[in-house]
């Protein structure tokens, strides 16, 4: 049965050419109180090296009236960090949003991608402004897997007999 996607508009940004989505845009898009999503980035069960390349904790300044601020922690996730932790949300609206972002990030992304090559055509640019846009946006960003790591198709889950082959 299909469901109607929710009326999302995800919130993504690109930083130094990587597509990120705050921890505070998550909890909204996901309905979920931001200190639970907090919680659980905290609470993930990845490698520190895992986490160090995917959450990148920052503050941010909040008024909370007669001039008086708050400081308060959310983090930029890359793709990989927001699929680590929404693959925990489950339900229906869980999955479209889902849905919704993975959708947002490959279109961010693609974009992204299509701009790269049109600046990296031959002859677009000085030399000099392209070096700093390499230098910026390393081409190695926007290029494709090598072939041992493209995606392969997942095993069979027929399940086999004893005996058959």
């Amino acid at each position: 049965m299909n469901f109607p996607l929710p009326q999302l508009q995800p919130r993504l940004t690109v930083v130094q050419g990587i597509v990120k989505v705050s921890s505070l845009a998550l909890a909204e898009g996901f309905e979920k109180q931001h200190k639970n999503v907090l919680q659980v980035i905290d609470n993930l069960e990845c490698s520190k090296e895992f986490h160090r390349l995917n959450f990148q904790p920052m503050i941010r300044v909040v008024e909370v009236g007669k001039g008086a601020k708050r400081h308060e922690p959310y983090f930029e996730m890359t793709r990989d960090g927001f699929m680590f932790v929404v693959m925990g949300f489950t339900g229906k609206k869980a999955a479209q949003v889902k849905e919704i972002y993975i959708g947002a990030f490959n279109a961010m992304e693609a974009e992204l991608a299509r701009r790269d090559a049109v600046l990296r055509q031959p002859g677009r640019l000085p030399p000099d402004i392209q070096a700093q846009i390499d230098d910026l946006f390393p081409p190695h960003l926007f290029t494709e897997a090598p072939p041992e790591f493209a995606p392969t198709p997942a095993p069979s889950r027929k399940r086999m007999r004893p005996g058959k082959a």
